[in-house]
Formats: C-alpha cells, sequence, structure tokens
C-alpha cells in the first residue's frame, strides 16, 4: 500500500497540495490541498447563493465530481510507486536548477529572485 507522509513542521507552511495530473501522471481533476488547522481551511469554501437548487456550498467551484478520477489516481500511484515518484521529484528538481543557472549565467537582462522551488525532495 502506498503510505502518505504529511509534515507540517516546517515554519511557514500552512498548506499541501498536490496535483496528482502532474507526477502522479492521472487525470485532471485529482488535486488535493491540506491544511494545517480547520482554522485554515475555512477559507477555502466556495458559496454561491443564486443557483436554482438553492444555496451551494462546496470546497470547489465544480462541485461533486465522480470518484472514478480518484480511483484511477489511486492505482496509478500504486503502479508507479514510490521510488519512480521521488525519481521525477529529483529530475524536476534539477531541471530547475540547471535552468535558473543558464538564466543566470547567460541572460543577464532576466533576474532570478530568491531561490526557485517547484518540489521538494
Amino acid at each position: 500500500m502506498l503510505k502518505t507522509y504529511i509534515n507540517f513542521n516546517f515554519i511557514g507552511v500552512y498548506s499541501i497540495s498536490a496535483d496528482y495530473h502532474k507526477y502522479g501522471q492521472s487525470c485532471k481533476g485529482v488535486s488535493i490541498c491540506l491544511f494545517r488547522t480547520k482554522e485554515y481551511r475555512r477559507n477555502v469554501f466556495h458559496n454561491y447563493p443564486h443557483w436554482n437548487g438553492g444555496i451551494h456550498l462546496s470546497q470547489t467551484y465544480n462541485g461533486a465530481r465522480s470518484p472514478i478520477y480518484a480511483v484511477s489516481a489511486y492505482c496509478i500511484l500504486l503502479h508507479l510507486g514510490k521510488q519512480h515518484l521521488a525519481k521525477q521529484c529529483k529530475e524536476i528538481s534539477a531541471t530547475i536548477n540547471k535552468i535558473v543557472e543558464y538564466v543566470r549565467k547567460e541572460l543577464p537582462e532576466i533576474e532570478v529572485i530568491g531561490d526557485p522551488k517547484v518540489t521538494l525532495n
């Protein structure tokens, strides 16, 4: 079984998101966003009071989706395995570092601000 490790121990981390259609290679529409506390999560609810069926309160703009997307994402993650996903993260991080190095060295008219991180390995 695929185990997920969530860590909010870093100062300044209030939410963690994962788009499984990227590294997980599954269909779009399967993403998660986890929050450190319920208080932070409270701000993500979408309320649409003008819907013909009454007040529509959802954590997404789209409302409910078929669970087949989540099931297929889970199967793909099980098939690929943790090592494959970790390898993808390392390769993406290495590519970002090469791009930043190239821009700083070869394109002085473009300024890279900070230390860009897209993924943490």
